[in-house]
């Protein structure tokens, strides 16, 4: 476990299974990309509740 502050052009390869978390410390509005190698909800995804210790089901809702 740790942490990773990343700056304009970084890039993460997250390993397989790894837990994450994405967030946005100042005003300026910024953009996360995330690519993945099949359909988002092909594998099983999860929400987790840090301060209940809580783990749910997350299913991605795509428009169209």
């Amino acid at each position: 476990m740790g942490e990773k502050v990343c700056d304009v052009g970084d890039v993460v390869a997250m390993p397989r299974g790894m837990i994450h978390g994405v967030w946005n410390e100042t005003d300026v509005v910024t953009v996360s990309l995330h690519v993945y190698g099949k359909h988002i909800n092909y594998t099983g995804r999860s929400q987790f509740d840090l301060e209940e210790q809580t783990e749910t089901p997350f299913i991605v809702k795509m428009e169209g």
